[in-house]
């Protein structure tokens, strides 16, 4: 039942749960190099909007107040108009997991084949998993096309079997025919997917903690508040909190670790502190020192002459 006093609150089930208010989708940098992440754009929506329309909402604005180059989601943030803003920004986009059917183990796919882009995003070249590279020409229907490859070299291919080039009847060639679809928006996602697996770093994940330190405050992910403009300035606030803690945090940090590195500085000038050409170490300064002491101590008195007018 819609509620009459919150008509933008809205009711969706997922993985079997059912959900009803809103969605908040939070970015935040994740440069490894970067000192300090912060949160950069919160995002309130109705509960049944879909992740990939709100990305393709913030990606204007983010690149142009952070200049972002590349963007690392989970598998629910891909569509044809995400595809289409990422290009006309340049910016790269690199999921955890990808939507949709999962490509056959037993058979080659295209995103396992190399392929060179114009500055348009279309396919110029494609090399196949054996080497053997061929050219990409236009196919006859719009947004198609379509790449040759030498048949005797293919005989010999170990991927034959499993490759998805067909041969051709009255040319010796074996063909292999794709859409842009397919090669920019498929193939090319799945090979970035594969290299961030492989390099063992998932730079999306930490984004978890942070939307849990922005619901964190209200208990039961519930707020105090109805309406889509209420709820989304609170999260906001509750974004600007997370930030200040994050950079107190980094402040602090940078506070103990000058005080340490002058406390070392202050230990090392003392250890140098030895006459020059003195064969002692630093360590027995202080029991050379001592000892001195006792010698003068142990010399016989010397009265001190008066002198009178």
């Amino acid at each position: 039942m819609q509620s009459p006093d919150d008509w933008e609150a809205t009711y969706r089930q997922k993985r079997g749960e059912d959900y009803k208010g809103y969605v908040v989708n939070a970015t935040e940098t994740c440069n490894p190099e970067n000192e300090l992440q912060l949160i950069v754009k919160v995002q309130t929506e109705p509960n049944n909007t879909d992740d990939a329309a709100m990305l393709d909402e913030a990606l204007p604005d983010l690149k142009e107040r952070t200049g972002v180059e590349q963007m690392n989601t989970d598998g629910g943030y891909n569509s044809p108009d995400v595809d289409q803003t990422m290009r006309e920004l340049g910016v790269e986009q690199v999921q955890s997991a990808i939507r949709g059917r999962k490509p056959s183990e037993e058979k080659l796919g295209l995103e396992d084949f190399g392929w060179e882009l114009d500055a348009d995003g279309k396919p110029q070249t494609v090399t196949c998993p054996n080497g053997q590279q061929a050219e990409v020409t236009a196919g006859r229907k719009e947004h198609r096309y379509r790449a040759a490859f030498d048949a005797a070299d293919c005989k010999s291919c170990s991927f034959c079997d499993s490759c998805p080039t067909l041969p051709l009847k009255c040319t010796p060639e074996r063909v292999l025919r794709f859409s842009q679809q397919d090669v920019v928006e498929v193939a090319l996602r799945r090979q970035r997917t594969a290299d961030a697996r492989a390099s063992g770093q998932n730079l999306r994940a930490a984004v978890e903690a942070t939307v849990r330190s922005i619901k964190h405050p209200f208990g039961n992910g519930k707020v105090p508040i109805r309406g889509q403009p209420r709820v989304s300035i609170v999260m906001l606030g509750s974004a600007a909190m997370s930030n200040l803690r994050r950079i107190h945090r980094y402040l602090i940090g940078q506070e103990e670790a000058k005080r340490a590195k002058k406390s070392d500085e202050n230990e090392a000038r003392r250890g140098q502190q030895v006459p020059g050409g003195s064969p002692f170490p630093s360590f027995l300064v202080p029991l050379r020192n001592s000892l001195r002491l006792i010698s003068r101590l142990m010399r016989p008195f010397q009265p001190i002459p008066a002198h009178g007018a």
